[in-house]
Parts: structure tokens; sequence; C-alpha cells
């Protein structure tokens, strides 16, 4: 898709012109990010003709693991379980974060496919201990 720019000031928002915008806005963070080794996400984006709000995360690079491990036990697991990979349902999972604030599916784990899948913890405390999965 050829990138156009947004030249109107008039033109109301969309989401084709918003999608430039968007790129606009993580090119520019980029540098930022590099400066204090930082990884930007903007996520879920609402507009309305003439404005826009757009969520923004800012994280270090292993926030992430460090995450996991300070909280892995109030979830049955170790800190050495981030990392593990376990098959449920003919498809790998990777463990690859914890959301402590979620009731009923803390573990963040990336499917094969790459697609982020949150997990009941029981589900994947009991797959580690049965032995599908590479668990350390």
């Amino acid at each position: 898709m050829a990138k156009r720019i947004v030249s109107n000031a008039r033109e109301d928002f969309s989401l084709k012109n918003l999608d430039v915008i968007r790129a606009d806005i993580e090119s520019a963070l980029k540098p930022v990010g590099e400066r204090y080794n930082l990884t930007f996400g903007l996520g879920r984006l609402t507009y309305w003709p003439a404005s826009f709000n757009v969520r923004l995360e800012a994280k270090r690079p292993d926030s992430d693991k460090q995450d996991f491990e300070q909280y892995a036990a109030s979830c049955g697991l170790r800190p050495s379980d981030f990392g593990a990979v376990f098959t449920y349902e003919n498809a790998k999972y990777t463990i690859s974060g914890i959301n402590p604030r979620s009731d009923k599916y803390p573990i963040v784990t990336t499917r094969e496919d790459g697609q982020r899948i949150n997990f009941r913890e029981n589900i994947v405390r009991d797959l580690l201990k049965s032995g599908l999965s590479n668990g350390n």
C-alpha cells in the first residue's frame, strides 16, 4: 500500500489516513526507543471526525521475563517456566509472559504461528507437570 500524505488539516480522521499517521508516530518513536532502550507499541485506536485516541505502551526489552519471574509463584509456576513450550490441542505454545491482573487467563503464551494466547494457570501448570512440554 502506498503511503499517502495527510495534508489537509480540515480532513476528517478515517481508518485510511490514521494508518498513515500511526506509521509516522511509530517512526517518530523509534529514536526515543533507541535512546532509552525501550520498545513502543501503539494499541487500540478510537477516532472521531476531529480527534483520535491511541494507547501507547513503553517496555524494556526484558520486562516480560522480569514480570513473569516476579509473579510466577502466584500462579503455581516457577520463574524458570518462562520460555517453556507445551502442546495444547495440536499446537505448540511458548510461555512468554504473565498478566497478574487477570483473574481468568493470566498466563501469556505465543502460539507457533505468532498469535498471543492467554491461558488459565491450572491448564498450563497441568500441561507442564504432565510432560507435554519441554518444561525446565
